[in-house]
């Protein structure tokens, strides 16, 4: 009741709960919104993803499984998480404090691809409408961007349990 009774009273009050989303009303993004539909509803894109898109997507991904600083690569469909370790071998983990996920994000941007890590995982989740070309990009830049981000590694890390 305590919280409830904070947002009761007249307009006039302004005891409201002023919550809502950044695109709610926007044009722009309802006329985003409509060409994604328009896109995704095309017949045999979907059949396409799932039969091309998907597993080219892993195929690109896959030679970064034997990167020295790469300690799995896991995900489902068009969605991957990239863990950066310091050592595969003795598999250690790399020092939190080094931020080695966001240097391959900033590593990336330079390039032109936008990523997303939480920590030491580096998240490519690229759309369902990727092209060939745009592939080729994403798995050169996230193998740069690794190796960029890769120097300074030999830091002391932690060792995994």
């Amino acid at each position: 009741d305590f919280v409830f009774d904070a947002f009761l009273g007249s307009y006039a009050d302004q005891r409201t709960f002023y919550h809502g989303h950044t695109f709610t009303g926007s044009a722009l993004g309802c006329a985003a919104a409509l060409a994604t539909l328009d896109v995704l509803s095309q017949t045999g894109l979907l059949r396409k993803v799932r039969e091309e898109t998907i597993p080219n997507f892993w195929r690109m991904l896959e030679p970064l499984r034997q990167h020295a600083h790469v300690g799995d690569l896991r995900g489902r469909g068009m969605m991957a998480g990239i863990e950066l370790i310091q050592d595969k071998a003795a598999r250690l983990d790399c020092d939190r404090n080094e931020r080695k996920g966001h240097r391959v994000v900033l590593a990336a941007r330079k390039r032109g691809v936008n990523l997303r890590a939480i920590g030491d995982l580096v998240l490519a989740v690229p759309p369902l409408t990727i092209t060939t070309e745009e592939m080729a990009l994403l798995g050169r830049v996230l193998k740069e961007s690794i190796e960029e981000a890769s120097i300074g590694f030999e830091k002391p890390c932690v060792k995994q349990a």
